[in-house]
Parts: structure tokens; sequence; C-alpha cells
């Protein structure tokens, strides 16, 4: 250290050893005080942030789809997405999933569920407990999972403890600046900038160090932070703070001079774009950051910057040889140093001659009564005289070093200035720039910025009646996140409506803490007199601005951007977001807290710190020497620090009371009904908790608070109020739970729970079941859930059960108005998870399902009317099959599969949609296995369904029995077939051999059709070629019989050719498929095997 007297570098090197056990103390006293939510589960949101979401627990999925989904795993651009764009968040869970599993190993199910009371774990209980609590909605099934929340809580704590070292570092660097930004004229960090060339022995280094440990120490203790610490949710706002503070140190290096080359400097600000951006993306107000960058780059950064050579001695041996002339970053050169210590040395000879002086003076004067007077006098002069002429001689000496007091010096300062003015700008320029980026980025990737999903119970301010309310409303809701700051006695984890009750007028008394508010806000403002930064830097202010002036500016630099700033977007002030209080969005805007109170504090203890000797250089705010404090501020200074040590003792054990809470959601849910017990959430989950205890009346009780808090737009209560009377009144359960259809939240849930009450009712009463199924139609035809198709098929099913015809008729009629009000307001809806299969609200497709339901009518009403349709085999009497053949014949193609046209749902859905239509054809075809054309409808619907295989071999028994008809009896090989008695399409007559003939063809085209549908994959059950090739022969024998009998007979109806085109148009050859000529070619002259024969009736 060539700069630094020899006598100096031990103690240097002394204190530089000792700096890093600071970081090391306020790490280990931020681990201890958030140690005890290691045994935390998961709670409130994190369900839904870890558990729920596939991108966080499915290893298979691509981390491409981080980038379009949000925190919530849902696609961004849905209109479902909460728009919280948090990739890095996300991942960051993502790696903390695996590293659970690496380091623990999958967790039983039951390790990671809370202890039940015993009356709880040991039964199911009585009156039907059992079934409403395998309900969805009861936040108990959340903890069936083998995700290990130790590991998100453990990061959680470590990164706490990280931000707490590097608040710590922050606060540094702030407090250093402070003591010498814009102390050279005009803000410029000239050689009278109090910058020593070296430590000297009496700098303060207790009190350089005490304020940065008070500001850190205070962050890691506030018990503001449990939210986002001991809630795995919160390891958003962690991540977000760790990196933007690394990203404003890099800035504030880069604005301060603090680089060796103008690549260090550019590289500086690169960094601090690129770590701004990446705290964007684990939180939306790490954007913010580049606020606060600015913010210090205008208040606080000096327009010349100047290495802290002082106070950083890492920094002592950094020149700049490679800046272009006359950059602004040039200012320190070597010269310039060794003029600095020129300067210093000439101002300490002449302190030294000016202290010989006065003591001689002393020594001569006479010691007269008269005398004593002016002696006191003189002696009490003496310093400001000293003082002044050191500060003539500084100014003398500094326009000599700066060349002179001509124009040419002037023009020099003029040109200088400028530099400095447009690096200012640039810098300035590329954060605004990185922000419109930012916000661009995400507006193309989202489709939207803003939340448009909440509600007034989660927000409600929107919904106030006046502006005048909305207005004061968001007054009172700052100064709720301000008192959160300063008394942080009621913690909630939940403060939505109606919480804290709208302030509607201006005689409301909340209005003063509001006012009290804005007025400290505008104080600290107008202290700062921004407006002479124009001034400085125009260079028509000539003198530094004073120690007050800078102190004033670094506060307004701190408030606007670390804690205003972050806090913004959550302030209601621009936008609306979809949180009213959120005690985790208050962990970033408190490290600008706990920057400001630690000032004051750090101040008013300086008087119990060492005091340092004045012995050494100079140095401006490095050397302190003065007056000893005395006995008035000694006691002032004993008092803050009991104060201070009594708020730290309060926040460190409130802190740790608070994180209790915070171990599962009974104690958190617990505790907020002791803070805002009127909030409709807090008393929603908190019957949930009452519910899992089997205490069905306290839960009502909370269930019904709730409902109060919004009747209108919160409707996830009546779902659980179904839920809570199953045990003591099913007819009102039905009744809040159809409500909970209408309720988006809680549908899918709710639709869970009536299925299986109506299940329960079907098995329970069945002589009520046409009612039941009506009503479970009637619950999904709702608008909500648009499921027509099931709808359609339940007041079907419900009419074919009815009791008298009129019956029948009615509850036709209804699903027939309720197809047709669907149709006419018709409006496409998404599928849910649990009804994949879903008809779109199509004008078309309601349209069809009403014709194909009238076209059933005459079917259900033959079946009811002749007293069979509870019968196991009543639909296979003849009048029943006589209106089922009419009704195959005349809308089958139609009404066979009214889905499959519907190309939006696939496949796939289509063969899982269970329509009435196969439902009856089902019954009918099971009531008579040997019906050729049920068997043959059963296998068309089967190939409509996509499930070939399975229709083949009904299409294949259809054709065998038809063509045994076309045999005697004595002559057909299978004489159970032959016996069996086939009817006409319209079921009105037997068959004709020329039907049969025609019946059986048919079947065989449809059976060579499906086959070659078929593809050859391995393991198929069913060989295409082979099975073709069976087919095919099957239907040549046929065209074989038909032209024996018509030779037998001397004829050569149309029949037999209408059978030979068949045959050449469903690909079959006269060898059976395996090529060769067409059997058509070959006429009568190779008529074949007849049936029975060998090769013949065999495949048969």
């Amino acid at each position: 250290m060539p700069d630094m007297p020899a006598q100096e570098q031990p103690e240097l090197q002394r204190r530089r050893r000792r700096l890093p056990l600071a970081p090391l103390l306020l790490a280990a006293i931020a681990t201890a005080v958030y140690a005890n939510t290691l045994k935390a589960q998961f709670t409130f949101d994190d369900s839904f942030a870890i558990i729920y979401n596939g991108d966080v627990t499915d290893d298979r999925k691509p981390l491409r789809a981080l980038l379009i989904n949000d925190f919530w795993g849902q696609q961004l651009r849905s209109p479902m997405s909460h728009k919280s764009y948090r990739p890095l968040t996300v991942l960051s869970f993502r790696l903390q999933h695996r590293l659970g599993r690496a380091l623990l190993g999958e967790w039983k199910e039951e390790a990671s569920r809370v202890p039940l009371p015993p009356n709880l774990a040991a039964g199911s209980g009585s009156g039907g407990s059992s079934s409403s609590r395998q309900l969805m909605g009861d936040h108990q099934q959340r903890r069936g999972h083998n995700i290990n929340p130790l590991t998100f809580h453990a990061c959680n704590v470590a990164a706490h403890a990280g931000v707490t070292v590097l608040v710590y570092r922050l606060a540094r660097r702030l407090a250093a600046t402070r003591s010498w930004a814009g102390s050279g004229p005009g803000g410029i960090g000239g050689a009278s900038s109090g910058i020593g060339t070296g430590y000297p022995d009496g700098f303060d280094w207790a009190a350089f160090s005490l304020e940065p440990f008070i500001a850190a120490l205070l962050f890691a203790l506030h018990p503001v932070h449990t939210e986002a610490v001991a809630g795995v949710v919160g390891h958003a706002e962690l991540l977000c703070a760790a990196l933007s503070i690394p990203a404003l140190l890099c800035y504030m290096a880069a604005a301060d001079g603090r680089v060796a080359s103008t690549r260090a400097y550019w590289g500086r600000l690169a960094a601090a774009v690129a770590l701004g951006w990446a705290a964007a993306l684990t939180k939306e107000i790490g954007i913010t950051i580049m606020g606060a960058m600015v913010c210090y780059d205008v208040l606080v950064a000096p327009l010349f910057p100047q290495p802290l050579r002082r106070l950083f001695p890492a920094r002592q041996a950094r020149r700049l040889p490679h800046m272009p002339p006359q950059h602004p970053l040039k200012h320190h050169t070597q010269q310039q140093q060794q003029q600095q210590q020129q300067q210093q040395q000439q101002q300490q000879q002449q302190q030294q001659q000016q202290q010989q002086q006065q003591s001689v003076q002393q020594q001569a004067q006479p010691k007269s009564a008269g005398s004593s007077t002016s002696s006191r006098h003189n002696r009490g002069a003496s310093p400001a005289a000293v003082a002044a002429a050191a500060t003539e001689l500084l100014q003398q000496v500094a326009a000599a070093a700066n060349g002179g007091s001509g124009s040419e010096a002037a023009q020099l300062d003029a040109a200088s200035r400028r530099q400095a003015l447009r690096l200012k700008l640039q810098r300035i320029l590329i954060a605004a720039l990185a922000v419109l980026l930012y916000v661009k980025t995400r507006s193309w990737l989202a489709g939207d910025q803003l939340v448009r999903i909440y509600r007034k119970v989660e927000n409600p301010i929107p919904f106030a009646p006046s502006a005048l309310t909305r207005k004061l409303t968001t007054g009172y809701l700052h100064t709720r996140y301000a008192g959160l700051l300063l008394a942080p006695l009621q913690l909630s984890a939940d403060w939505s409506y109606a919480c804290i009750e709208y302030v509607s007028s201006l005689s409301d008394p909340r209005n003063l803490a509001t006012l009290a508010l804005y007025a400290a806000l505008a104080y600290v403002g107008l202290a700062a007199r921004p407006w002479r930064l124009l001034q400085e830097w125009s260079g028509h202010r000539e003198e530094a601005p004073s120690a007050a002036a800078r102190a004033a500016r670094w506060r307004l630099a701190v408030a606007a951007g670390l804690l205003a700033g972050p806090f913004f977007p959550a302030s209601n002030v621009l936008f609306y977001v979809g949180t009213f209080i959120g005690e985790r969005l208050l962990y970033f805007p408190s490290v600008g807290f706990c920057l400001l109170l630690a000032e004051p504090l750090a101040a008013a203890l300086r008087p119990l710190l060492p005091q340092p000797s004045s012995s050494g250089g100079s140095g401006g705010s490095g050397s302190n020497s003065g007056p000893p404090p005395s006995r008035a501020q000694r006691g002032r200074a004993v008092v803050t620090a009991l104060l201070l040590a009594a708020l730290l003792g309060f926040y460190a054990v409130r802190t740790m009371e608070r994180n209790k809470d915070w171990w599962d959601e009974e104690r958190l849910f617990r505790a907020a009904q002791k803070v805002c017990w009127r909030s409709g959430k807090v008393q929603l989950n908190s019957g949930i908790i009452e519910r899992r205890y089997q205490n069905w009346e306290q839960a009502e009780a909370h269930f019904r608070l709730a409902r109060e808090a919004d009747p209108e737009g919160f409707c996830e209560p009546d779902f659980h109020i179904g839920l809570t009377l199953l045990n003591r009144n099913l007819t009102q359960a039905v009744e809040y739970l159809e409500k909970g259809v209408a309720c988006k939240y809680t549908a899918a849930d709710s639709v869970k729970g009536l299925n299986q009450i109506f299940q329960q009712l079907l098995d329970s009463t069945p002589q009520h079941a046409p009612e039941v199924m009506e009503r479970w139609g009637a619950v999904l035809a709702r608008p909500h859930l648009q499921r027509y198709t099931e709808a359609a098929t339940y007041y079907e099913s419900a009419a074919l059960k009815a009791r008298s015809p009129l019956q029948a008729v009615l509850i036709i009629n209804r699903g027939q108005s309720m197809l047709t009000e669907a149709a006419q307001t018709a409006v496409p809806v998404g599928r849910t998870p649990d009804f994949p299969v879903r008809v779109p609200a199509d004008t078309a497709v309601l349209e069809r399902l009403a014709r194909c339901m009238a076209a059933r009518r005459p079917v259900v009403l033959t079946a009811v009317g002749t007293g069979v349709s509870t019968e196991p085999d009543g639909l296979a009497t003849q009048p029943v099959k006589q209106a089922a053949y009419s009704y195959l014949a005349q809308h089958g193609e139609d009404c066979r599969q009214p889905i499959e046209a519907l190309e939006a749902e696939g496949e796939e859905a289509a063969a899982r949609s269970a329509t009435f239509h196969t439902g009856l054809l089902h019954a009918l075809q099971q009531a008579d296995v040997n019906d050729p054309w049920l068997q043959q409808e059963w296998g068309l619907m089967l190939v409509a369904s996509g499930r070939t295989q399975e229709a083949l071999a009904h299409l294949e028994v259809a054709g065998h029995i038809f063509a045994a008809q076309l045999l005697p009896p004595s002559q057909a090989a299978d004489k159970s077939l032959r016996q069996v008695s086939v009817l006409d399409a319209f079921g009105t007559r037997p068959i004709s051999k020329a039907e049969a003939a025609e019946a059986a063809v048919a079947a065989y085209r449809h059976a060579v059709h499906a086959v070659d549908t078929l593809s050859a994959e391995p393991g198929m059950v069913v060989d295409p070629a082979a099975r073709k090739q069976v087919v095919c022969r099957l239907l040549q024998q046929v065209c074989s019989v038909l032209q024996a009998q018509l030779a037998q007979q001397a004829q050569q109806g149309p029949e037999l050719a209408a059978c030979l085109a068949d045959l050449q148009q469903a690909g079959c050859t006269a060898d059976g498929g395996r090529g060769g000529s067409s059997s058509s070619s070959s006429g009568g002259d190779q008529p074949g095997q007849q049936p029975g024969q060998p090769g013949g009736r065999d495949e048969l």
C-alpha cells in the first residue's frame, strides 16, 4: 500500500480481518430465529404452488413449459391465469423438489400428514360423515402427497440469511456513500471531498460499521417477514431480494466510479441490468430495482465519480490508465492523487502553525481581571478562525491543483461537467430501456399485464361504491402497510374482505393516520430539495451541498427507491391487484424501512462508541476526532441502546412465536381468527378446520359468516355448507351443492359431491329413480357446466324409469325444452379436468340432440307403456323391438354417435362418451344377443367410437346369423343359428332370403371396412390381413349360396349382381383376398364351396 503510512498498515490489517465477523453473525442470527420453521408443513397457497403444480412435481415436463406457464402452473395466456410470471422461482421449486428426493428419499404418505385427533383418526364417525369427508374441498385431502416440505423450508431459511448479509453490504455501502457523495462543488467529488489517502489511526471504524449492522439486524428479526420465510410461496420474495440487492450494488459501483477500466464500467452496468431482469423473473416487483438505481444516481451518486479509497482499501492500488481523454472516470489520475496528498500535507502544516501562534498569544496576554473577558473571547473565537483559514487555504490549493483560476480551467470544468452529465443520463436511459423491454416482453408472453380474476373478497377497492371511497380506502391501505412495518403486533395470513371496512367519508377518523403518513413522506421529499440538483448540474450553484443536504437526499433515495418503489406495484394506485394486504409483499420494501430506521439509531448510539485518536491524516469523514460527548449525550445514547435492545428482543420473540402459526393450517387460521375474524376467507378456512374434527355446527357457523362477507361474489361457502349439511339435512345439502355448481372455483368438487349423493339416493331409494336422475340431468345442464350430452342421457334414462307414460312424456318434454333453450343461448365453454368429454354449446349439436331425443320417444314410451322398462329382459319384447327397429332404420346413422362430429373433442373423448343411444342399444342387445340387427348396429356404434377390434366380432356374428337364414335347416352346419327367428328391418314380418342375403352382405362389407381401418401393429390381437381373408371368403360364400339358389330356380335376379358388386367394392378377390382375378369375372363358372363343405361353413 504505497499511499499509506507504514505505521497505519497493522491497524488496517487488523480491522480488515475483523470485518467478516459481522456478516457471519448476522447470518447466524437470521438462521436461528427461523430455525423452528423447518418442522412446518405446506400451508395455505403452498398446495397450489407446489403440490398441485405439475411444473414443480412432474420431472417429465420439459423446462420450456416454465416459460409459457404462470406461477401456479396454468397457461399464461389463459383467461383463468393469475398472470404471475415467475419462471425462475418455479425452477427453484423444481430443483428443491429434486433435492428433497435425493437427500431424504420419498416420504410415505403418513409422514406428511398433520396428526389427527383420536376420534377422527380412529374411524369415520356416524351419520354418513365418512362419505362426506371423502369429498373434495376438505383441505385435509391435500396432505395425501409424497412431497417433503423440509427442503423447501430449509432453502427459505438459507435464502433469508443470505439476503440479510446482502442488506448489511448494501447498508454499509450506502452509509459510506452518504459521508462523501457530492461534497465537491456542484456535487463533484474533487480534492476536497474528504477522501483521504489512507486509513488513519483515528478513523471511526465502530461508527462506520454500527449503522449497517443495526439495519441488517432489524431486517433479520422483523416479524413481518414470517409469511415470506415460513410460507413456501414466499420463496419468490426471497429470491427477488437476493437478486435485486446485487443488481443495485453493481450499478452503484459503476455510478461511483469504483471500477478499473471502461470495460469494467460497462460490465457492471450490464450485470446490474441482467440481475434486475432475473429478479423480475422471480417476482414482478424485481423490476422496480431499476427505479432504485435511478434514485441513487440522481440523488446520491456524485456528478464526477470518485473511488472510495479511504473506506475500502481494496481500491487503493487501482488506477484508471485506460480511460479516454476528458472522460469523467479519468478524474483520478496518479498526478491528481499526488496533488491531493500535497494539499493535505499543506493543510496539516497550516493547522499546526495556527495552533502554535495561538498558544504563543495566549502566553503573552496579561492575567488581569479586565483582560479575562477578552482572553475568553479570543479562546472561543480561535477554532472558527482556524477553520476559516484552513478552508481558504484549501480552496486555493484546490484551484491550483485544478489548473489555475483562469478561463482555461473554467472551460475544462464545463467540458468535464457535460461529459459527466451525459454519462449519468446514459445510465438512467439504460435502466429505463430495461424496464420498457421487460414490460413489452411480459405483455407478449401473457397477452395482458394485469390480473382480471380477482373478486371483492380478495381486493374490495375496485368494487367500492364511489370514487371517494376507493381513494380513501387506498390511502388507509397504505397506512396499514406502514403500521405492519412500525408495529407488527397483529399479523394474519389473510386480510381479505371484510377484515378492513371501507373508508367511505372524510370524517372517518382513520383518515388522520393516512394524512400523517403522507405528511411524513412529503417531509422526506421536501427536505431533500431535489430541485437544487438542476442548479448544481448546470454549474449555477458552485458551493457544495452541506452534510445535512446530503443526508436528506440520501433518505429520499432510500425511501423512494427501496421502500416506496418495491411497494408501488401492490399499492393499488395505478392499477388494482389481486391482493388487498399481503405481509409477504413487505419483504423487499422493508429493506428501505430498516435502512431509514438504522440511521438515527446509529447516530444516537455514537456517544457510546470508543472515540478514535486524532493522529494520522485527516481524511474528511474518516477523522471524527472532536470534543468528547457530554454526559447528557451519553445518557440519551444509553436510553436509545436500551430501547433498541428491547425492540430487537421483541422482534426476535414475536418472529419465533409467529413462526409456530405457520406449522400447519389449523394453527395458521386459528391465529388469523384473532386478527381478521370478519375476513370471508379466514372464516371459510376456519370452517374447514372445524369439519376435520366433525364439529358440524361450528363449521356451518363459520361458513355462513364467510358467505355474509360477500353473498354475491364469494361463492365457495355454498359448497362447504352443503358438505356440512350432509350429516343432518340432505335436502338442504343438495340445494347448497347445486349452488356450488354455479361457482367456477367449486364446480368440479360440487359435481363430484352431487354425483355421490345421487348415486347413494339411487341405491337407497330406487322407487324415486326418475326424480333423482332428472334432477342430476338438470345439474349437468346448468350454464356453468354445459354438460348437455350427459344431461340429455339422464333425462331419457329418467323417462325410461318412469312409473307411467305420462310421467315419461313430461320428463322427455322437459329435456327437449332444456336443449332448445340451450341452443338459443349457446356459448362455448372450456372443459373441466373432471369431465373431459363435453359437447361444446354449439347450436347445431344441441338441435341434433333434441332431434334424436324426439326420435327415441316412441321406444321409451312403448317400453314404459307395456310395463317392461324396469324388467331385466323386458326390452326384448316384440313391441319394443319393433319400435327400436323403426328408430334405427330411420335415425340410426344420424343419432348413432352425435359426439363423433365434434372434431375438437377427438376420438379418445368420443370413445368415452356414453349417450342414451349407446345405453339403449346396449340394453336391447343384451336382452336378445341373437338379434342380428342389434348386433350389426352395436358393431357400427363401436366402429364410430374407435373400438374396431370389438366391432369386428359383432359385425361378423351379425353376418353369420343373416347368412344362416339362406340355408334350409337340414343343410346348416350350425343349426342353432338357423333356428333363430329373424325379422325384417322394421320388425313386422320374418325376413326373406333375399333380404337375409342383402343383410349378410352388408354386415360382411362393414366387417371388411372395419378390418381396413386396423393397422398391423405389434401386440395386436387381430391380424388385419388374415382376418380380411376370412371375411372375404365368407362374403364370397354368401354370393355363391345366392347364385346356387337362383340357379336351382332358373332365375337371374338382381340380388346376385348386387352381391358380386359388393364383393368387388369391398376389395375381395376370387382367392379370398390373396390376389388374382375378381370374383365378379368368374361369374357362375366358379361358384365356390357351399356352406357346410370344408373351407366354407367352418369359418362361419
